[in-house]
């Protein structure tokens, strides 16, 4: 394996197995998988449990794919059995951990690390953990009918009022009050709250006073319920965001959807899992750290994301839809107003008028009662 002789200086051991871990001379490894976007996608071959896979375009194929060609080896890859992970049942495992802890295959996909799985396999840190976001929907507008109130909530609206009486009933007491100290003409209490009414809204009465004192199901099913509101969604940000981009937003970016800023880390992170004792894991693990550190992971994994929206609305259409929806908005550059936008202005005449017949009513019931002079 090296060759020197007893009188030389000691020589440096760090390549003795040097073609072992640079190049695998072409060696098939047996890898299992499962299926979890952007990290592992795949096309089974048949629908036999467990059969081989054709990887898709995605994090994980992009790993193994440069892996192969930088180290000299070929793989086979085939889907878990049971499409499971693997969890512990007296220290043995099923899933994909219970291959690599039975030797069955040589390493896995995208796995997340536990105390009691790096008891039984080695772990490659690949890239960071998925995250949790809460999916609601976008406040939409209200209906053209509220127009009229729709400045402001109920509370405000109420406090507004008591304003308004609050202002007119300190008017009519200050020209009251002057009508007492300079002689001068009154104002009644009607007078005053129309008056305080209409100053509020820019309009005052044309006669001023004389006086100087007058604002998580199935994604589909589970974003069906959050359109009709009332609903929110907790899921994977990774896996979400792929699915709102692709089927619920338009060429111009607009989506019904709100997708939370701030998350939730299931784990510190995702990797491969390997078997243990196996001579190419500390090889693995710093190509994994050297292309994370460059930044060639994170580039990946937007550029897969990104890749997989354009596939799913060419496949959809919903560009086309979208632009035609946009040159539709774009070519009505003359809108005809319908009831839809003069119902505010036809709830306020309505309500003047009947204010108006209410004060000539009563003009008329007080004339008819009052003596005659």
């Amino acid at each position: 394996m090296h060759r020197w002789n007893l009188t030389s200086l000691p020589h440096h051991t760090d390549d003795l197995f040097q073609d072992q871990l640079h190049d695998m001379m072409g060696h098939k490894f047996r890898v299992v998988a499962l299926r979890h976007f952007p990290f592992m996608d795949y096309q089974p071959v048949s629908d036999e449990p467990g059969g081989p896979i054709i990887p898709k375009d995605c994090l994980d194929t992009r790993f193994i794919t440069t892996f192969a060609a930088k180290l000299n080896f070929t793989y086979e890859m085939h889907e878990q059995r049971e499409k499971q992970w693997g969890v512990p049942t007296d220290g043995k495992f099923n899933g994909m951990m219970g291959e690599l802890q039975r030797e069955e295959t040589d390493f896995c996909m995208i796995a997340a690390p536990t105390p009691e799985r790096l008891q039984v396999t080695e772990y490659s840190r690949g890239y960071p953990s998925t995250e949790l976001i809460i999916v609601s929907l976008k406040p939409t507008v209200l209906p053209e009918y509220l127009a009229l109130i729709r400045p402001f909530a109920g509370d405000l609206w109420f406090a507004l009022l008591g304003s308004v009486v609050a202002w007119a009933l300190l008017l009519w007491v200050l020209e009251r009050a002057w009508r007492w100290v300079a002689r001068g003409s009154g104002v009644k209490f009607n007078t005053a709250l129309l008056y305080g009414w209409g100053a509020l809204l820019e309009q005052p009465p044309r006669d001023l006073s004389v006086s100087v004192s007058g604002q998580i199901l199935p994604v589909d099913e589970a974003l069906s319920n959050v359109k009709k509101g009332g609903f929110s969604f907790l899921t994977f940000r990774e896996y979400v965001s792929i699915i709102i981009a692709s089927r619920y937003t338009d060429s111009l970016g607009n989506t019904p959807f709100y997708v939370s800023k701030t998350s939730v880390s299931m784990m510190a992170a995702f990797g491969w899992g390997t078997r243990k004792g196996a001579p190419f894991y500390p090889r693995f693990s710093q190509l994994m750290s050297l292309l994370e550190d460059a930044g060639i992971t994170a580039y990946w994994k937007a550029d897969v994301r990104v890749r997989r929206v354009r596939e799913n609305r060419a496949a959809a259409a919903l560009d086309t839809q979208a632009n035609q929806m946009y040159t539709q908005q774009v070519d009505r550059r003359q809108v005809v107003l319908g009831l839809g936008q003069l119902q505010g202005a036809f709830y306020l005449l309505f309500l003047g008028c009947g204010i108006s017949f209410l004060t000539l009513l009563r003009e008329n019931l007080v004339h008819s009662h009052s003596p005659p002079q």
